[in-house]
């Protein structure tokens, strides 16, 4: 991303989370950072450098032209938002059960036989 910048003005970047470090590759910019914000500021004209910025979702580059006049400045710059993925469709012949037939379910049964000793409608449990 290209950022024109101006003398005695100042740029800001605004990222979407915590700045952790910020490189530049050249002495006659002034960057700093707080939390979220990189704050530009040229020394000189005619002097253009490009910018790193780390954040916790991932490097940041831009491209600092040479500082011109105010009405072509970029004063601020918040981070764009990445695109959502696009969601995949699921096919239904991978998620729909398979229709099983009720004769199918009764043919597949095993017969349930009781072992040990059970109580008569007669008998009391609490004897």
């Amino acid at each position: 991303m290209h950022v024109r910048t101006a003398l005695d003005h100042l740029t800001v970047l605004e990222m979407n989370g915590p700045v952790s470090a910020v490189a530049v590759g050249s002495p006659v910019f002034k960057v700093e950072w707080r939390e979220n914000k990189v704050f530009i500021k040229p020394t000189e004209e005619n002097v253009a450098t490009d910018l790193f910025v780390w954040t916790a979702s991932g490097r940041f580059n831009y491209e600092l032209e040479p500082a011109g006049p105010v009405p072509e400045m970029v004063f601020a710059i918040d981070q764009p938002v990445p695109a959502p993925p696009p969601a995949v469709k699921a096919s239904l012949d991978r998620i729909a059960p398979k229709q099983v037939s009720a004769e199918e379910v009764l043919i597949g049964t095993k017969p349930v036989r009781p072992m040990g000793k059970f109580q008569t409608k007669t008998e009391s449990r609490f004897t």
